[in-house]
């Protein structure tokens, strides 16, 4: 069992290093995912929607999805806010 639980570990450490660089440049990327594609892979990644709330002008919208690659850090800490909004859709 201890292996087992080793072996998932170093799985989890070796796939989000090789998705990290991914992720990051997808984030900032100026994409527009389908709704539901948005709604479910929010769940899980930081989408080009989501992380787009943290270059928002508004103040209270810019400091949430903090997130590069999961979104459950946001959710754990409390920094998620749903998306997307109609705020976002007039942001640049």
């Amino acid at each position: 069992m201890a292996r087992l639980h080793t072996a998932l570990k170093c799985l989890l450490a070796i796939c989000t290093m090789a998705l990290a660089p991914w992720a990051t440049a997808q984030n900032d990327a100026n994409l527009r995912l389908p709704d539901g594609w948005e709604r479910v892979l929010t769940w899980v990644v930081v989408t080009p929607g989501m992380h787009r709330h943290h270059h928002a002008m508004d103040r209270a919208i810019h400091d949430t999805n903090y997130g590069a690659l999961f979104s459950f850090w946001d959710r754990l800490f409390g920094s998620y806010r749903a998306s997307p909004s109609a705020v976002l859709a007039a942001q640049p």
